[in-house]
């Protein structure tokens, strides 16, 4: 992939990230989400509304578990990575 030239490149502004959502935030609010999806879903499940729901839970569970390893976290705590989504 080519790089932008120093001179094309644009500046960041001054604020960018203090308007960025921190990553600090960005992986608590996934869980969060997926944990509301799968709730979503068993519900569906065991009021019979949508039998196909039954598939949505391994794979909410799948991805909260991998949210939650260590490994993910430490990849958002990255310096590097701070005032931006990766």
């Amino acid at each position: 992939m080519a790089t932008i030239p120093p001179d094309r490149a644009r500046p960041a502004p001054a604020d960018a990230a203090a308007a960025a959502p921190s990553p600090a935030g960005v992986r608590p609010a996934g869980v969060t989400a997926l944990a509301v999806q799968l709730l979503g879903d068993a519900a569906n499940v065991a009021f019979g509304v949508d039998r196909r729901a039954v598939v949505g839970l391994p794979v909410a569970a799948a991805l909260i578990l991998y949210l939650s390893r260590p490994r993910v976290g430490a990849y958002f705590d990255e310096p590097e990575r701070r005032g931006r989504i990766a």
